[in-house]
């Protein structure tokens, strides 16, 4: 994602009119930030986002994501709340991790990163 932010933030003013006059510079912007994603390796000459892209990433965004900074403990009982973790395991769950991604879920990156020890304090 911060490559993808900072492909969008480094396009240049786009001197690219059509007829109606319409400015595409956010346009591009999108494109080269979706590039990262779909077209990494610049061989596709048009982003087509309505189908799938081979080649681009598949959807283990999110565990990747829950492997490193945000790990998201998830109960075994849905009827009472997805937060009630009885039954989460975070040995298998970091073992997991590990093992796929190569990746040690770091537990208290939130709360060192944006507070919340001390809400009283921190918010």
């Amino acid at each position: 994602m911060k490559e993808a932010c900072v492909q969008a933030k480094n396009t240049t003013a786009s001197s690219f009119n059509d007829v109606s006059m319409f400015n595409y510079t956010n346009i591009m912007a999108i494109q080269r930030a979706g590039n990262v994603f779909y077209n990494y390796t610049g061989a596709e000459t048009c982003l087509n986002i309505s189908e799938s892209q081979a080649g681009g990433l598949d959807d283990s965004g999110w565990t990747i994501q829950t492997c490193s900074e945000f790990p998201m403990p998830m109960g075994d009982d849905p009827s009472q709340s997805c937060f009630t973790w009885t039954g989460w395991d975070e040995a298998a769950f970091t073992s997991f991790c590990q093992q796929t991604y190569g990746m040690t879920p770091m537990y208290n990156w939130a709360l060192d990163y944006f507070g919340g020890r001390n809400p009283g304090k921190d918010f």
